[in-house]
């Protein structure tokens, strides 16, 4: 047919063949084109209209406006003459916002010059609105209809939809008149302009009524073979709405049920339409015109429900096919397909995504049937077992939310997992050097993500970053298409070149919650936990009393009591030390001595240390007298110098508060030295510089550390009724020590008072970035600067504790005492517990204990 086309002998011009010439024509063609050309001789009689009748149409066809054409011209030699010889159209619906209008243009050319290519448009009036009409798009494919040309006395249909932007539903239950026309884009000439246009078509807008849910019951997974026809309908699994597919079956020679044509009596009621609009039938030109290649469109709707149940978003680019699928209910996948279309069928690969527990992939080929309103499989590998999928509105489903991942890595190398930036997730699949993916970003209040879309990428050679080409489904309400590139940071963030960052979600943050409950409640008086994931404090609670019976309890421990942190205030601290060296322009290596009252004396070596060695607890110096923080004591260690035997060269570790109490004092000094020497001119000093020195150390701190963390009023004492007190588990009867007095002066190696809530704020901001840049942040691990190290089951982890008390004598004394851990870990996770009280059972006593009971907690919590 299509060498016969070629050649310029369609149906409606084989009238004017002479016998002579006819028998010269089937000389010159193959045996299969001689048989259709008999084929379209005994069809003659229904498309080759008589001149009488067209006559009739022309001046029919303009019946509305009460005006008659003229008769048909005799067209000029080596013209192109086009006019519209039918125009149907069926079952209009609303998709998100417009008014879509499924038509079918049949386009014939009259003339004796081929039409190079030509174009649809589409004409609109509303019956009682203002005069005038109004254009509207005439999409074929989501493309304005320009399609490849026809010969001389030959036909094409045009398949395509009406696409009106009615986003406040105006025209819903009202009647609207659409017309077509079409132009040549040719270099000849048109002969008669005044038959482009159709008559009106009338389309009733249907009454937009709220979306029918079913509910959902549990899927039946069936796996139905590979077929070549359609399988049969079957109920879905998960209560998605199966939308009736209308069929016509009426005589051959009128136009099918369900569809408004033209008149009876027009040409285009001699035209045989198929009953699903969905174009050329298979091995057919369809209903007896020879359609020029290219012509024969295919529509893909936006949405269609799997007979599994399962949703599809599907969105075309040029002939690049894409979809993202997923099940709501039992059967647990979520996948990604990249093909392409070539005719009725699309073909290409899938993959599984860990948004699914699934882990498949393989081919898929499958046809469009009925205009888009089914999809048909043909053949596919692997797990793939949808048969067939049919058409819905998005309306009609409920959209599945964020999940946690079904399977993923822990390795830089491999990043199949869920990742998570804010309120977006990015589920990925890596084979090979590809990666595949499905992003999508907060949900509206409807249900429907602002914005989601696939991703294909590879890794760029030596694997530190991927790149790809992304375009949106109509899960979300966008429709565009770009290219990102992510840097893999690590095996748990990626970095969007321009963006956010990516942390791959691998922990049950509500089960940590528990097993931290579980593992520490009721082996202590009370305590107080939060955890954050992303910079955000994701969960939070406490167990137990903060206040018992002697104290006026009990009184609950919450996320939100207030207690004094302990020794974790040496992260604090080393973190404000950090944050003014890089200020300065100073580096670890800056000597201490400078940034020491003037009139202190240094004692041996004092000349040599660094902020390092303090930082690191390799100093060499000792804690002087019963309490190392106070003044004094500060005073007389520097007196004392570095310990006999001490050696700069191998630095031995020795944990001592007086290396970060010392910062109380240096922190002023390095920030604002000419203040601090003009308190010394002035005869300030002992315990009145030292007040000096707190306020300003104090002051910096809040400034430059935990304010930025989001802690409002941050300080060294009580600023809440909601506060605890530290207790003996093992003897309750004794009533609680409450906070000591005249922390303000003794701060920088403990006495910061938060809550675990404002705490875990810190570690939150301090981690991503809001408090020391990345870099600063990797040498204060790296370095084991005011932290230390301890494995987990995700890698290397951040930790800190504290405790004071438990003794009899002391502050405390008579047994009571506190005791805090926090741990950060590498998947962007923060921990922090509290407990106020001292002698309790493991895992809530001892150092061990406390750092293995949190952790452990955290490994029993990865999904």
């Amino acid at each position: 047919m299509k060498r016969m086309h070629e050649r310029g002998f369609p149906a409606v011009e084989l009238r004017t063949h002479s016998h002579k010439n006819m028998t010269t024509l089937i000389r010159t063609l193959s045996i299969p084109a001689v048989a259709a050309l008999v084929g379209l001789l005994c069809l003659n009689a229904v498309h080759a209209a008589p001149t009488k009748r067209e006559k009739s149409y022309h001046r029919s066809a303009n019946s509305e406006t009460g005006k008659e054409r003229s008769p048909v011209r005799t067209a000029p030699r080596n013209s192109v003459d086009l006019r519209i010889a039918a125009v149907a159209s069926r079952d209009p619906s609303y998709q998100r916002g417009e008014l879509v209008v499924p038509m079918v243009v049949t386009v014939q050319n009259d003339g004796t010059a081929h039409a190079g290519a030509f174009r649809v448009g589409l004409e609109r009036v509303i019956p009682g609105a203002r005069p005038g009409s109004q254009g509207v798009s005439f999409l074929v494919n989501g493309q304005p209809a320009q399609l490849r040309g026809v010969r001389a006395k030959g036909v094409a249909r045009v398949i395509g939809e009406v696409r009106i932007k009615d986003p406040k539903y105006s025209l819903a239950g009202r009647v609207i008149h659409v017309r077509a026309k079409a132009d040549s884009i040719n270099e000849v000439r048109e002969s008669n302009e005044t038959n482009n246009f159709s008559a009106y078509v009338k389309v009733t807008v249907p009454r937009r009524a709220a979306p029918q849910r079913v509910a959902k019951a549990t899927p039946q997974r069936t796996s139905p073979p590979v077929r070549t026809n359609p399988p049969s309908r079957r109920d879905p699994g998960a209560g998605v709405p199966q939308r009736t597919n209308p069929t016509a079956s009426g005589p051959k020679g009128s136009v099918p049920s369900g569809l408004a044509g033209t008149p009876e009596g027009q040409p285009g009621a001699g035209h045989d339409l198929p009953t699903d609009l969905g174009g050329v039938g298979e091995g057919t030109p369809g209903a007896g015109h020879d359609l020029p290649s290219g012509l024969a469109t295919f529509s893909l709707l936006p949405v269609y429900a799997g007979d599994d149940g399962g949703a599809y978003y599907m969105t075309r680019d040029g002939n690049d096919i894409y979809f993202f699928g997923e099940h709501p209910g039992t059967e647990n996948y979520a996948c990604v397909f990249r093909g392409t279309i070539s005719g009725r069928n699309v073909e290409g690969n899938w993959w599984d995504l860990p948004k699914g527990g699934r882990t498949g992939t393989g081919t898929l080929k499958f046809r469009i049937d009925q205009n888009g309103r089914r999809l048909t499989r043909l053949a596919a590998s692997g797990e793939f077992s949808v048969g067939h999928w049919d058409a819905i509105d998005l309306g009609d489903f409920n959209l599945p939310g964020r999940r946690d991942p079904g399977f993923y890595s822990m390795s830089a190398g491999d990043l199949d997992g869920a990742w998570r930036s804010g309120n977006d997730s990015l589920y990925l699949r890596e084979i090979g050097a590809d990666v595949v993916g499905f992003r999508e970003s907060g949900f509206a209040p409807g249900g429907q993500p602002v914005s989601a879309h696939v991703f294909f990428a590879t890794r760029i050679a030596g694997g530190g970053s991927i790149q790809g080409k992304w375009i949106d489904v109509p899960k979300g309400t966008g429709s565009n298409s770009g290219f990102y590139t992510y840097t893999v940071a690590d095996p748990f963030h990626l970095k969007r070149a321009g963006g956010s960052t990516w942390t791959r979600d691998v922990i049950d943050t509500n089960r940590f919650a528990q097993e931290i409950e579980n593992r520490f409640g009721g082996n202590c008086v009370g305590l107080g936990y939060a955890i954050s994931q992303d910079g955000q404090v994701v969960e939070s609670g406490g167990v137990g009393n903060r206040m018992l019976a002697p104290d006026g309890g009990p009184l609950p421990f919450t996320a939100d009591t207030q207690k004094g942190v302990q020794s974790t205030s040496k992260t604090i601290t080393a973190a404000a030390i950090l944050h003014l060296l890089q200020e300065k322009g100073l580096n670890l290596n800056s000597r201490i001595e400078p940034y020491l009252p003037a009139y202190w004396k240094r004692g041996n070596g004092v000349e040599l240390l660094s902020m390092k060695d303090l930082l690191r607890h390799e100093s060499g110096l000792t804690g002087q007298g019963s309490d190392a923080d106070e003044y004094q004591n500060l005073k007389k260690a520097i007196e004392v110098g570095v310990a006999d035997g001490f050696s700069f060269i191998s630095p031995t570790f020795a944990y001592d508060n007086v290396n970060f109490a010392l910062f109380r004092i240096i922190i002023p000094y390095l920030e604002n030295p000419a203040d601090m020497a003009n308190f010394e001119s002035h005869g300030i000093k002992g315990e009145n510089l030292n007040k000096r020195c707190s306020e300003r150390y104090v002051k910096y701190v809040r400034d430059h550390v935990l304010k930025p963390a989001g802690i409002a009023n941050p300080t060294t004492y009580y600023t809440s009724n909601n506060i605890a007190y530290s207790y003996n588990f093992a003897d309750q009867s004794v009533a609680g020590y409450p906070h000591q007095t005249n922390q303000f002066y003794e701060c920088g190696a403990g006495s910061w008072v938060l809550s675990a809530k404002e705490y875990v704020k810190f570690l939150a901001a301090l981690e991503n970035g809001l408090i020391l840049n990345s870099q600063v942040l990797g040498i204060m691990k790296s370095e084991s600067l005011g932290t230390f190290t301890v494995s987990s089951a995700v890698g290397t982890a951040y930790r800190h504790g504290g405790a004071i008390g438990g003794g009899a004598d002391g502050s405390y004394g008579q047994g009571r005492g506190a005791r805090a851990i926090y741990i950060m870990f590498p998947n962007n996770v923060q921990a922090m517990i509290q407990i106020n009280s001292a002698n309790n059972i493991d895992p809530a006593e001892t150092p061990t204990g406390r750092l293995t009971g949190l952790r452990d907690a955290f490994n029993a919590s990865l999904h």
